[in-house]
């Protein structure tokens, strides 16, 4: 089985080292697609890679994660695409869980768990340890950051959609649309929580104040996925889970409120305020794409199970 890992960043200086380091100790992909959308120069070190790695480095014009993952998977002939961020590192058998899922079973997309590297806590709340099938009750149990995707799969549902995403007006939700967009056409999905990527928290390195920007962005992509959904796809389902979404940070600000942590309140208030915007301005700026609803079948993954 071909596999080809896509690593799109901005700052190949900050984790790049260790996130190759850890693809190489994991076994030896196809290649490895580095998609660089950053000033910086690092040829040397991509010149070091590629004689172990097959590290190629692409430079796309235009500079969204959504574009960048879509010129790699243009580039790839590989069976599968695996997506990790720049700054995150990956188990040992990362591949040969790879491998064994795509290779004995139908499965079309999977999504690993994400692990904070202090102390083995799960990134998101979401990710348990429990393997299943993904639905489209639990689509967010697949994160962006450790995915697994079959090559063939983006023929027959398209790619990322390069409204959503960071670098776009909606800076987040481009791989819970992929997600939902897959389950609309009965394509099986899976969460494999032994899919394991290590990666820090989006607070590291942050002020309250930077952070609730960065969050901003985030709610907003999240909103407009939600309206995206629920428009084009006639998803009820979706509009009952974007109300759910933002009862969650306004129950923290009021909580925050209470003792006076306006640092946290701020950071709340961001992702809450990012949410109704992003799904407002999807409302009455709707891009050009899928404008027609689709009437998913339903699909098998919309059974709950075991991958």
């Amino acid at each position: 089985m071909k596999i080809s890992v896509v690593i799109c960043t901005i700052n190949p200086q900050a984790g790049m080292a260790r996130c190759l380091g850890s693809i190489k100790r994991a076994g030896h992909p196809l290649e490895v697609l580095v998609v660089d959308q950053s000033s910086h120069e690092w040829d040397g070190y991509a010149e070091f890679y590629s004689k172990s790695l097959g590290l190629r480095v692409l430079r796309p014009a235009v500079h969204s994660l959504s574009t960048a993952r879509n010129v790699a998977i243009m580039e790839t002939v590989a069976d599968v695409c695996v997506f990790i961020d720049d700054d995150a590192w990956i188990e040992s058998n990362y591949f040969r869980v790879i491998e064994e899922l795509f290779s004995s079973t139908a499965i079309d997309l999977v999504g690993g768990r994400i692990l904070l590297p202090d102390g083995g806590l799960p990134y998101a709340h979401t990710q348990g340890v429990k393997e299943q099938v993904v639905s489209r009750s639990c689509w967010d149990l697949v994160l962006g950051g450790n995915l697994a995707v079959r090559r063939t799969l983006f023929s027959q549902i398209g790619v990322f959609d390069e409204h959503l995403g960071a670098g776009t007006q909606w800076g987040s939700a481009e791989e819970s649309d992929l997600v939902l967009r897959a389950l609309y056409r009965g394509h099986r999905v899976c969460y494999v929580p032994r899919l394991i990527a290590y990666h820090h928290t989006e607070a590291k390195g942050h002020s309250n104040r930077t952070l609730a920007a960065k969050l901003r962005r985030y709610g907003r992509g999240s909103g407009a996925l939600h309206a995206k959904h629920f428009v084009n796809f006639v998803n009820l389902r979706i509009l009952f889970s974007y109300f759910v979404s933002l009862l969650k940070p306004l129950v923290r600000i009021i909580q925050f409120t209470l003792v006076g942590d306006w640092g946290r309140i701020r950071v709340h208030a961001a992702i809450f305020i990012g949410r109704i915007e992003g799904f407002a301005e999807y409302m009455f700026r709707m891009p050009g794409i899928e404008s027609t609803p689709l009437k998913p079948p339903m699909a098998k993954s919309d059974t709950p199970g075991y991958c």
